[in-house]
């Protein structure tokens, strides 16, 4: 057996996650290219969801084993530090799945209102109606608009919520599978 670098738990913590960052953009890009191949074609936002946790899972799995060959090409740990390693790297799972979650709930809103704002033809039409309808009629038009505009919401928050527990799912599911990776590598 060559010669590796005996990294610390710490150490070998902050190669894994490195690499995992670094191969995360390639396979996040192939990954984008793939579910909005696929997605474009599903009009149900739950088969959408189920489709992207699958995915994603291929590509968690692809990403760790990636980081792994990567940050032990040159140095190795004690086996004794392995579960030290799959601690650091569980906190770092759960750190981006909140912050992946709390990115792309925030987001909703704000897309959903710049969609209606910008919507040329919405704007010219509820102009119109001002001027044709009287305020009752409008009042009406508004409530059907808002709860329009509230089911949307709603559905995209369910279909939020199914996938972040899907991929938290997913993604702390690899762990296990990473830690037989690291013990091959330890020694």
């Amino acid at each position: 057996m060559e010669n590796k670098e005996i990294a610390t738990s710490g150490k070998m913590s902050l190669y894994l996650i490195g690499y995992w960052l670094l191969w995360g953009i390639p396979l996040g890009i192939i990954y984008t290219f793939l579910f909005s191949i696929i997605s474009h074609s599903i009009s149900s936002l739950l088969l959408q969801a189920i489709i992207s946790i699958v995915l994603q899972g291929i590509m968690a799995i692809i990403l760790w084993k990636l980081s792994t060959s990567s940050a032990f090409k040159k140095r190795t740990i004690s086996s004794e530090d392995v579960s030290t390693v799959i601690k650091n790297l569980l906190i770092f799972t759960i750190a981006i799945c909140m912050l992946t979650a709390i990115n792309n709930i925030s987001k909703v809103n704000s897309q959903i209102d710049n969609a209606i704002n910008s919507n040329f033809e919405l704007k010219l039409r509820e102009n119109m109606m001002t001027r044709l309808y009287n305020e009752k009629q409008i009042n009406e038009y508004n409530q059907k608009k808002e709860k329009a505009i509230s089911d949307v919401k709603s559905q995209l928050y369910t279909y939020l919520i199914i996938l972040e527990i899907g991929l938290t799912v997913v993604y702390l599911s690899v762990l296990p599978i990473e830690k037989k990776e690291l013990l091959k590598y330890a020694q």
